[in-house]
């Protein structure tokens, strides 16, 4: 070959018929190209291809639906699972918080256990928690109470927006105990 049959090649090969199948012949004048002419015959091609790709669409989106079946199941269990998880984790956080508050508010001179009482009560009203426990000891505070003991239990059962698959019967329990503020007198 030589270097006018490559040209010759090179520029066959970059016609603008995309679909149209070409061959390449050689004659006397060097490569020329037989390409088919766009009508009808092409119309009628591209017609038949489009009625094989739907078929293959519509098996295809039964394969799709059938993997939905399969995959969504799963989402959903884990989605739920993650949300569960995470409301516990607020849970745990928001007892630990009431118990703190509770105990500070019950250990400054002059505080008392229905008031360390009801602190936690309004710190674990903010997220809506039922069915919690909530223990001062002593029962009675006075000027002499060294130390001051406050136990929150939560019960997970109640508390969970989906049903506790995995919480079922657990309970949140803190217990803290600080030292009374003394007043100088």
């Amino acid at each position: 070959m030589t270097a006018t049959n490559h040209a010759a090649m090179a520029t066959n090969r970059s016609d603008n018929h995309v679909n149209a199948p070409t061959t390449d012949f050689q004659t006397n004048a060097g490569f020329q190209s037989d390409s088919r002419p766009r009508g009808p015959v092409q119309t009628g091609n591209r017609v038949s291809r489009r009625r094989v790709n739907r078929r293959r669409g519509r098996r295809r989106r039964g394969a799709a639906m059938v993997e939905f079946a399969i995959v969504a199941p799963l989402l959903f269990f884990f989605f739920f699972a993650a949300f569960e998880f995470c409301r516990v984790s607020m849970i745990r956080h928001t007892v630990d918080n009431a118990v703190y508050e509770g105990c500070r508010k019950a250990i400054v001179p002059g505080g008392t256990a229905s008031d360390a009482r009801a602190a936690a009560n309004h710190v674990l009203g903010t997220l809506g928690l039922q069915k919690a426990t909530v223990n001062v000891s002593p029962g009675t505070i006075n000027n002499q109470t060294p130390e001051l003991t406050m136990t929150i239990e939560v019960s997970l059962d109640a508390n969970t927006f989906v049903p506790p698959q995995f919480t079922g019967g657990r309970k949140i329990i803190r217990t803290l105990t600080m030292k009374r503020e003394t007043a100088n007198l």
